[in-house]
């Protein structure tokens, strides 16, 4: 079966150069040597998961750029107009079209690893309930069909890949250029699951599941949560503590722990502290001045897996607001919430650590004597007007902006987002170290000065201007893979 199988390929592929045809002949060969010797399978097995020769063959004769009749092989000379349009393509439409897809890309796992995260959570605290097993079928559907949208636009970038490179090549004539496409073609779903033919009634058998999961599991929160939802019969609840007349000599500490709610942390000119805590009567919370420890903490517990949040994404959002005395002494800020922002204003703390698996940061009018790290994993961060020794500050996907900051050791890191930085040191502050990283997006810094700078994105424009041009660092690096690079800065 094995020779019918290559002869009739061989014959198929008769209007082919001799090389030609022999490489192909030679690739399908090994692929049943490796098949039989390695894989175990018998020459039946292999033919199955292949295409039919005459599939095989059609496709390389059209990638060859050829019919089997050869008789248009002669390619037409192509006009400048054709050169000239490619070109503008290139450079003012083709940049924008990969950060689009590259964004996309990039919002939809993010997006899919949320959903992951949430059933692993969910799954911690698991309430054995009916409402618990609707709203984790409905998500589960939601995950499923989620990963198979995103394969979809994966294979819809691969096929904008080929077509892009097969215009080039018939543009410019590029000789042997089809074996490019055809290593390309590799790449494509059908290309990656060839080999699980035999499961093929596994896909749409998985699909369709999905899709009942979340069509009854929404009947089911409607007929569970659905008086929650739209008569919106929740309530908030609210806590306040206050605390006059600390003692400046005090070090103090603030510790949130929260399942959702933003937090403000901000400074007023009257000497008490004062905290608040409001949140959705669905779940449950605790908010402590502790005079002793000199401790302030809050924290909340929501249910998992509940969409009645429909309902609060359009009201009152659940929130942490303290104030404390201008003359306070903070040691350490440590906030945690699963869902919502976090803004500082007007703080002076030895270090602050932070982590948001959904929301955005923002610091202003800060003095922060050792450290400031923070993490979040959807949300964007924001600086202004701030000072540390050291700053560590990491998005998923968010962009970072910067401004009238003055840092030692600068670490600002984004996946999926544009980095702006302005006004950060000065050129006689001799700062060491700032490092700016997006996996895709623009950087556009002015007037930062240190000693070692490194700027790198993936995809997107690098842009490095200052107005002091007597300086120079002694290391800098500016990388990008998809990009331009302009600068008005040099190493020494």
């Amino acid at each position: 079966m094995k020779e019918k199988f290559l002869n009739e390929l061989k014959r198929l592929l008769k209007d082919l150069e001799e090389q030609e045809r022999r490489e192909i002949i030679a690739f399908y060969e090994e692929r049943f040597n490796v098949g039989m010797r390695i894989e175990g399978k018998t020459e039946t097995d292999i033919i199955d998961e292949l295409e039919s020769p005459k599939v095989i063959a059609t496709n390389v004769l059209k990638a060859y750029r050829q019919d089997l009749s050869n008789e248009e092989r002669q390619s037409s000379p192509k006009t400048p107009w054709a050169i000239i349009w490619i070109l503008l393509f290139d450079v003012f439409l083709l940049p924008f079209i990969f950060s689009g897809f590259f964004g996309v890309l990039f919002g939809l796992l993010s997006a899919w690893l949320g959903l992951l995260v949430s059933f692993t959570l969910s799954l911690i605290s698991i309430n054995i309930a009916l409402n618990f097993f609707v709203n984790f079928a409905f998500a589960l559907g939601v995950w499923i069909l989620l990963f198979y949208f995103l394969l979809w636009v994966y294979d819809v970038f691969i096929g904008f890949i080929i077509w892009l490179v097969s215009w080039h090549i018939d543009v410019f004539d590029i000789q042997k250029g089809t074996r490019l496409i055809n290593g390309i073609k590799h790449l494509r779903l059908k290309a990656l699951f060839r080999g699980l033919k035999k499961l093929s009634f596994v896909n749409p058998l998985v699909k369709t599941v999905a899709l009942l999961m979340v069509v009854f599991g929404g009947v089911g929160i409607f007929m569970v949560e659905g008086q929650n939802l739209f008569q919106g019969d929740t309530e908030k609840v609210y806590y306040e503590e206050t605390y006059e007349s600390p003692d400046p000599q005090d070090s103090w500490r603030i510790i949130t722990n929260l399942d959702a709610g933003d937090v403000y942390i901000k400074t007023h000119e009257d000497t008490h502290i004062f905290s608040s805590m409001t949140h959705s009567d669905r779940g449950e919370g605790t908010l402590v001045i502790d005079e002793s420890n000199q401790t302030i903490e809050v924290q909340n517990e929501m249910p998992r897996f509940s969409f009645t949040f429909l309902w609060d994404l359009f009201g009152e959002s659940d929130e942490v607001i303290i104030y404390l005395p201008e003359a306070i002494y903070l040691e350490h800020v440590d906030i945690t919430t699963s869902n919502g922002s976090v803004d500082l204003v007007g703080l002076n703390v030895d270090t602050i650590d932070l982590n948001s698996k959904n929301g955005s940061f923002l610091f202003r009018d800060m003095v922060i004597k050792e450290s400031l790290e923070g993490t979040t994993s959807n949300g964007s961060i924001e600086i202004h007007n701030t000072i540390s020794p050291s700053i560590d500050l990491r998005t998923s996907n968010g962009r970072i902006n910067l401004n009238d900051l003055t840092v030692n050791n600068g670490s600002f890191v984004t996946s999926n987002g544009r980095i702006n930085g302005d006004t950060i040191n000065t050129a006689n502050d001799g700062s060491d170290t700032l490092f700016f990283r997006t996996s895709n997006g623009s950087i556009d810094i002015s007037d930062v000065y240190a000693v070692d700078i490194e700027l790198r994105t993936s995809n997107g424009n690098i842009d490095y201007f200052n107005t002091d041009l007597s300086f120079s660092p002694s290391r800098l690096v500016t990388n990008t893979s998809n990009g331009s690079i302009n600068k008005n800065v040099v190493e020494k």
